[in-house]
């Protein structure tokens, strides 16, 4: 968030019980921030320059990505949400 100008205060709560995994909260300075609208608007960058878009940011990666258009398969269309047949 820093390299999109944002400055970054992060938080370090003690662990409850010595099991537990280290958490960290996470957050900027600017109160209008808002992460929506930052990633619709294309104002936020990875470190290479690519534009975040809502996939990044919520840590999707391609499997969890399901296609939700129509695809041929032998003549056919099928649509997966759907679930109905179009013969061509």
């Amino acid at each position: 968030m820093e390299h999109n100008g944002l400055e970054v205060v992060i938080n370090e709560p003690a662990p409850k019980t010595p099991e537990d995994p280290q958490l960290y909260t996470v957050g900027v300075t600017d109160m209008t921030f808002n992460p929506t609208i930052y990633v619709f608007e294309r104002r936020l960058k990875t470190f290479d320059g690519k534009i975040v878009n809502q996939d990044y940011w919520f840590q999707r990666t391609s499997e969890d990505l399901k296609p939700q258009y129509l695809k041929c398969t032998d003549g056919i269309f099928v649509c997966n949400k759907i679930r109905k047949f179009i013969f061509v």
